[in-house]
């Protein structure tokens, strides 16, 4: 609720337009891209299906975990 990152699970990225997720010194997720500067919040965040895949909400492509071997 009030943003932190509790690491249940690994960053997302989005291979298709790029979209990933960060999180700042105080533990906040944020997502942010290459075009904007590191630390700088989009709002945007990757949306849980329900058979457990993550989707991109800048182009509803699947998201892939950072952790994820074929990432």
């Amino acid at each position: 609720m009030l943003g932190l990152f509790a690491e249940d699970r690994g960053l997302l990225s989005c291979p298709a337009c790029g979209l990933q997720e960060d999180v700042t010194i105080g533990g906040r997720l944020i997502t942010c891209d290459g075009n904007v500067a590191a630390g700088d919040d989009l709002g945007l965040r990757f949306v849980e299906s329900p058979v457990g895949t993550f989707v991109c909400p800048r182009c509803g492509s699947a998201a892939c975990r950072e952790d994820d071997p074929e990432a």
